[in-house]
Formats: structure tokens, C-alpha cells, sequence
């Protein structure tokens, strides 16, 4: 069950996290709806997800030296949190809480590669998920309006992920799967 507050700004649920429990209530942040980014319709921001490339059904990925890529494997690096920070932005956080972006701050041309940074107000951090009519997303930053995508399309493991112009290709859409 749902209902709105008295400030328009959040949504309450029932339910959270429980067995049905109808003592138990969070109040979720009204940027998670209409994007509702996974089919969990309680918009847990504090679970862990993953996204998967829609043309190689590859995981995106943080490696240690900061590049984020596709991999084969879904691997502890695969996890990923979304952190709401207003206006339906996001933070997206791997499992060490540093920060996707991209690899320069001030450049907002196709072919940027997205990177792990410490987390800062930076608006090269900020993403939104837009749907696609397939019931996957895209992921736009707020800094370039660019997508993220798998740089060329490649189908390959390692292969970069970047920020692009979309184009509407199956490379730069995202499936978002609640792994908790």
C-alpha cells in the first residue's frame, strides 16, 4: 500500500523490507516514482543491483583500477547501489561507496569513459534512469546528457563503458535487476 505525505515530496509503504507487516513503514522519496528504476515497486534504495547490458546480457562492472566495464561474471564489483540525491538523480555507488562518473568532469563530448572517483557534489556523478519501451533503461548523466552505453558495442568481457549521444541501441539500454 501507498500513500503520499501531507508535503508532496514522499511516499509512504507499507511493508518495508518484512514479510507483510503493516506495523512496519518507510517513507521512500517521490523522485523513486514514476521511474519505479526496478520492478521492485518499493524502491529500496538500500539494496544492492545490477545492470546488464540489453545486447550482450553482460554485467557492468567497477574493476580496481577505477575503468567500469561489461564483464562475463557477476562478480562482487557488479553490485551496485543508488543513492537518491533529488530532482530523480542518483548516485550510483559500487560495493567499496565510490561514485560512477566520468573520467573528466568538464568534458561532455561522446566517448568520455565512465570511472569509480570518491563521491563528491560533482554533477559529472548524477544519473537518471529513463525508461525504454522494452522495460529496460537508459542512464543519462546530468552533467553531459549522455548515456551510458558499451563503448563500439563490443560483446566482448572488459569491454569500456563510456557516455554517448543515445541512439536508441540495445549497447547504451540497461535491464536493473534487485540482487538482495
Amino acid at each position: 500500500e501507498q500513500r503520499g505525505d501531507f508535503d508532496g515530496r514522499s511516499v509512504i509503504l507499507e511493508d518495508y523490507k518484512s514479510n507483510y507487516n503493516p506495523e512496519k513503514w518507510m517513507v521512500v522519496p517521490l523522485e523513486c516514482y514514476p521511474y519505479a528504476v526496478w520492478s521492485d515497486p518499493n524502491c529500496y534504495v538500500d539494496d544492492n543491483y545490477t545492470f546488464i547490458a540489453k545486447h550482450s546480457s553482460m554485467y557492468f562492472s567497477s574493476l580496481s583500477n577505477g575503468s567500469v566495464v561489461q564483464t562475463e561474471a557477476l562478480i562482487p564489483a557488479s553490485n551496485w547501489t543508488l543513492e537518491p540525491i533529488g530532482e530523480g538523480y542518483f548516485k550510483i555507488n559500487n560495493f567499496e561507496k565510490e561514485c560512477l562518473a566520468t573520467s573528466d568532469p568538464n568534458d561532455k563530448s561522446n566517448g568520455v569513459d565512465a570511472i569509480i572517483y570518491n563521491c563528491d557534489v560533482s554533477e559529472n556523478q548524477m544519473w537518471r534512469f529513463e525508461p525504454t519501451a522494452d522495460g529496460c533503461y537508459k542512464i543519462v548523466s546530468k552533467y553531459s546528457e549522455k548515456c551510458l552505453e558499451v563503448s563500439g558495442g563490443g560483446k566482448g568481457d572488459n569491454v569500456t563503458v563510456q557516455q554517448f549521444d543515445y541512439r536508441g541501441q540495445d549497447y547504451q539500454i540497461w535491464n536493473i535487476i534487485n540482487i538482495d
